[in-house]
């Protein structure tokens, strides 16, 4: 489940400077400082995360296929640990939402074509793009509570590695 939802934040991710993109894909309707100040490092954290899945895949794959929760608990300490110094890149996107979601106002505003296709794009996907926009600031604090949640569940697992990203991605949520 863990590594399902990581895969459809990615996509999330992903898609959001898309979003923003003629449906003929041709031109953007936004200039390249628009579209740096929306989305300031979104690509930079898909590829973080898109790193961070890559290890939880492998780690996962490389278990036998009657592994039980704890072997699969497991593999998500040394995943985070691997990618866990690049999270800082979070504090970059979340000091910079409040400009991008007023200048994406202040782009909509101003650009009549820009806002009917994000509203068509919208109400297609049913959820804004300022919905996604705040989803990496949302993600950076549900990492903490997903190794919470496997230190309640899985006791039996060696848990001094866990707590110790516990208190990495705090620090950093709280940072950001």
């Amino acid at each position: 489940k863990c590594k399902d939802a990581e895969g459809s934040r990615i996509c999330e991710h992903g898609n959001l400077r898309s979003q923003c993109t003629k449906s003929s894909g041709a031109e953007s309707m936004l200039s390249n400082l628009d579209m740096r100040t929306i989305f300031t490092n979104i690509e930079t954290l898909v590829k973080v995360n898109t790193e961070l899945l890559s290890f939880i895949e492998a780690e996962l794959k490389a278990l036998d296929g009657d592994a039980d929760v704890f072997q699969i608990a497991s593999v998500y300490g040394p995943a985070f640990q691997k990618v866990l110094p690049f999270f800082k890149l979070y504090g970059v996107y979340c000091h910079q939402y409040p400009t991008a979601i007023d200048h994406l106002l202040v782009c909509r505003t101003q650009n009549a074509e820009l806002n009917d296709v994000l509203k068509t794009r919208e109400a297609r996907a049913k959820m804004t793009l300022n919905s996604l926009l705040i989803r990496p600031v949302q993600r950076i604090c549900k990492y903490p509570l997903l190794f919470n949640a496997l230190l309640k569940n899985t006791h039996q697992l060696q848990t001094a590695g866990i707590e110790e990203h516990i208190r990495e991605l705090e620090v950093t949520a709280k940072t950001v």
